[in-house]
């Protein structure tokens, strides 16, 4: 299962809460500015070593980030329950501009 080894990470959603599970250590994330939405995107930057979670609605709120090291192949899991679908999509990450020179 997701999230009960140092390898997998997991965020579980419900009407009411989100928590969060890494080496089956559970965080329950406060959800006061959150939105509970029925989308949730994640976002892994691989590079960077960042994985986050959003609650999508016409904006996005972040849920939660995580800063680690990646050292394998990265694999996408899914459990949803009945009445539920996922949607992969890929995001070009824009490249940042500096400031205008002098």
């Amino acid at each position: 299962m997701f999230g009960y080894n140092d390898q997998s990470w997991s965020l579980y959603c419900s009407r009411s809460r989100y928590s969060f599970r890494h080496n089956n250590i559970e965080t329950r994330l406060p959800v006061k500015s959150i939105i509970i939405s029925s989308r949730i995107g994640v976002f892994v930057d691989h590079s960077a070593g960042t994985l986050s979670f959003y609650s999508v609605s016409d904006t996005m709120s972040l849920i939660h980030t995580v800063q680690t090291t990646f050292t394998q192949p990265l694999y996408p899991g899914f459990y949803v329950s009945f009445g539920s679908s996922v949607k992969l999509s890929h995001v070009k990450q824009r490249q940042s501009i500096g400031p205008p020179g002098p």
